[in-house]
């Protein structure tokens, strides 16, 4: 379990000169825009747009005053359109969706084609005359060459602003936010290069510039089609457009693409800013228009290449190391001072209400054989931490400021859902396993029979009740796509290895329909065949992740089970 702060210490610091002109300590600040990134002190920083408002259900009159801040690009992990401040610049709150509030508006499978609908120019005419008025300042250019998608919706001109692209695919955390900005992972990630015995791909790092977990964000971008290279123009065409800018002006947008060059659907979240233009503050949900994949593959494996613990292979006497232990009070502050880069980066986790895009294929980490049981632990060393920073880039190995790394609470894995979901299904009474027709590397996840990368792996969960064997069959590739068979007679149980009535099930309804249960629920002639052999199919249906809420998710997924079991 990850540190929580429990008192959210998220603040933007409101100069005094802006409280001055508006001393009304009974308001709010809202962020509406999110404008040019710059260098300044050897530090990426942003523009952002705050507005002064008399209430929190972004209700604007038209005559609200807007004023211009700057904050570190990292500090945009919790920043968003629509995040409510109070006076004192301390964090109130993240846009949501109320099904019986009309601040907040939500569009549905609303398609964008990646290519078509980038845009980089006229964002400022779309919101102009709205009710929710841009920012003006004299000679100051703020939405210039801004990147956006925009797209024609059921009659309503749907405007994604750059900014929302960033944080929901790509500002997974406090330092992947910096490895991307900065370009660390340039230096730390390797394109795929080989594979292994079954195909999976695999991946090196260098765990001198990336921890895992960075590696591990950034990596899956390669498993998706024009992924990495969306991933790479954030910080190429930034660095292109400041140099198109005057010696005395140099900031511009990073770019902000969608990381995927199919056509898209997104769920979003937002404000209706006139009677037919809406603007999005965030995104909800991700998949593609035609129902495929997002992912190439559905595991792939990371390699640590760094060297900086070359081994003796033949010495059987262990190195002695010294272990780090980071004393962490959880009220502790959250400032910008410089960080003690000989502590631990430490991971806090902030429940921000934010939806991000931690959707990836199963991941496992190959040890370096060589470094394996080399290593005892001889010292401890505890580290008193006084405050955490994102300051990530300067260093101070005097202080007690520790990186701090901020990860959102509100991520819920696909896979572990359905794993909780047979445990509590198990915890009931009913008897589990799973099964496998091939065994793969990754904990309770099958191969199939017929290995076509449109299916991938497979969660085979077989659920014994009332004397009647079920098996839940779930495609890992696929986020959400499952079918509930059950063995037609009473007693009799599926094998718990290759059992030979359900791989041919499973050849046939992949050979056929890629496993896409919507065609197999409707195929007679499959549903016979199924009957024929044995197998009844009981029920297909897509789960749907519930607000990216874990538990409500494994809720679901158990009561719709239980419906058919």
């Amino acid at each position: 379990m990850l540190p929580e702060f429990k008192n959210f210490h998220r603040k933007i610091k409101i100069p005094k000169e802006i409280s001055d002109q508006v001393d009304n300590p009974d308001t709010y600040w809202v962020v509406t825009w999110l404008g040019h990134s710059y260098w300044k002190d050897d530090r990426i920083q942003r523009e952002v747009i705050i507005t002064n408002i008399d209430n929190v259900h972004y209700y604007f009159s038209g005559k609200e005053r807007q004023f211009k801040v700057f904050v570190l690009e990292e500090q945009t992990f919790t920043i968003q359109l629509g995040t409510y401040f109070k006076y004192n610049g301390r964090f109130l709150k993240n846009p949501q969706y109320l099904e019986n509030s009309k601040a907040i508006e939500k569009f549905e499978n609303v398609v964008f084609n990646p290519k078509t609908d980038y845009q980089t120019n006229w964002v400022y005419k779309h919101l102009q005359n709205t009710y929710m008025p841009p920012y003006y300042s004299e000679d100051d250019r703020i939405y210039s060459g801004a990147p956006y998608y925009s797209t024609v919706h059921n009659g309503t001109t749907i405007i994604v602003p750059g900014h929302v692209i960033l944080s929901y695919f790509y500002y997974l955390s406090t330092l992947t936010i910096y490895n991307i900005i900065y370009g660390v992972y340039f230096a730390g990630l390797q394109p795929i290069s080989s594979f292994d015995e079954n195909g999976i791909p695999i991946i090196k790092y260098d765990s001198e510039y990336l921890r895992y977990e960075e590696a591990k964000n950034i990596a899956k971008f390669m498993l998706i089609k024009e992924g990495f290279n969306s991933l790479a123009h954030i910080k190429a065409d930034f660095y292109i457009a400041l140099e198109k800018c005057k010696p005395d002006n140099r900031k511009a947008y990073l770019a902000s693409r969608i990381p995927h060059s199919d056509e898209v659907s997104l769920t979003l979240i937002g404000k209706k800013i006139s009677a037919n233009k809406f603007l999005a503050f965030s995104i909800e949900d991700f998949s593609l228009k035609s129902g495929d994949g997002i992912f190439k593959y559905d595991n792939f494996l990371l390699k640590d290449i760094s060297d900086k613990s070359s081994l003796n292979e033949e010495s059987e006497d262990k190195n002695p190391t010294t272990g780090q232990v980071d004393n962490f009070d959880e009220n502790v502050d959250s400032t910008t001072n410089p960080t003690n880069h000989n502590l631990n980066p430490l991971n806090i986790s902030v429940n921000d209400s934010r939806k991000r895009f931690y959707q990836s294929p199963n991941v496992k980490k190959l040890e370096k054989e060589s470094q394996l049981n080399h290593f005892q632990m001889t010292q401890l060393q505890i580290n008193e931490i006084a405050e955490v920073s994102e300051l990530i880039k300067e260093h101070s190995s005097k202080d007690k400021v520790s990186r701090v790394n901020f990860i959102s609470q509100n991520t819920v894995d696909y896979i572990q859902v359905v794993f909780d979901a047979i445990n509590i299904l198990k915890s009931e009474g009913a008897e589990t396993e799973y099964l496998m027709i091939e065994r793969s590397d990754f904990e309770n996840v099958s191969y199939p029979p017929v290995k076509i990368k449109q299916v991938g792996t497979l969660i085979l969960a077989s659920i014994l009740i009332n004397d009647y064997n079920y098996c839940l069959i779930s495609t890992v590739g696929n986020y959400g796509r499952m079918g509930l068979v059950r063995h037609s007679v009473k007693g009799l149980r599926f094998l718990s290895d290759r059992d030979p009535i359900l791989e041919i099930c499973l050849i046939k309804m992949i050979n056929e329909y890629q496993l896409n249960w919507s065609e197999i629920k409707t195929a007679q002639q499959l549903t016979n065949i199924f009957q024929g052999m044995g197998v009844i199919l009981v029920h297909s249906f897509n789960h749907k992740i519930i607000e990216n809420d874990h538990n409500k998710s494994v809720k679901n997924l158990v009561e719709r089970l239980k419906e058919h079991l």
